[in-house]
């Protein structure tokens, strides 16, 4: 918690909340897959970081995250797909997973 300066002028007690866990290539890569198992579709539909999450969050929101564990059940040639979806999200940011 931390004591600010608020913009009307009164000190106000606030959270800090920092984040301890994310989403990584692999967990997007198979959200994604969960909806979109056609890649070259998908990446003519979907070009950009924002739009993709965007899609990749709808589909963890739909599904739930235990449901991601069975992807693999439901995709055709799911190894390569996957890794052509992993390269995908590697070219569109390429920060993803690297470390500081």
């Amino acid at each position: 918690m931390s004591t600010k300066l608020a913009k009307n002028g009164t000190y106000m007690e606030y959270i800090i909340i920092r984040p301890t866990f994310g989403f990584t290539k692999e967990l997007i890569a198979d959200a994604l897959l969960m909806y979109h198992s056609d890649i070259s579709e998908f990446k003519s539909k979907y070009k950009t970081w924002n739009k993709i999450m965007e899609r990749a969050k709808y589909a963890i929101l739909e599904e739930g995250l235990q449901k991601l564990d069975y992807v693999y059940e439901m995709v055709d040639d799911y190894d390569n797909k996957r890794a052509e979806m992993i390269n995908y999200l590697s070219l569109i940011n390429p920060r993803l997973g690297s470390k500081k």
